[in-house]
């Protein structure tokens, strides 16, 4: 996983930290963004390898900055929720959600996801 470049959306500060932290010892480079509005901006200037982004957030919400990246990236996205509603899910589908992972994050779990997800490409 160290020559991955990442980016990571989450409106919830410490979480953000959390992941951000963890991360960025293990990618190559770990960028964050607070909101999908900035991880938009983040992810067309740095053009990370992957994204992890939460699903609910305010300007802009994860839905939202999947379908704005799938319209000019193969980009995997990885969708990051406290909720396991079915519509919720497939409308993400949809969007072009790669996979899925639910709060609590486990981010051993995570990281292995992501090298999955990279794998698969």
């Amino acid at each position: 996983m160290n020559n991955v470049t990442m980016l990571i959306c989450e409106d919830e500060p410490i979480i953000r930290e959390i992941m951000h932290s963890f991360f960025s010892r293990r990618a190559r480079e770990a960028f964050v963004a607070c909101d999908g509005k900035e991880g938009l901006e983040m992810f067309t200037s740095h053009r990370p390898d992957i994204v992890l982004t939460d699903l609910k957030m305010p300007v802009m919400d994860g839905i939202r900055l999947a379908r704005h990246i799938k319209e000019t990236s193969t980009t995997p996205i990885i969708m990051i929720s406290a909720h396991n509603e079915k519509e919720l899910l497939q409308e993400a589908t949809r969007a072009g959600v790669d996979q899925f992972l639910f709060k609590p994050i486990d981010l051993e779990e995570a990281a292995q996801l992501i090298e999955k997800v990279l794998a698969e490409r």
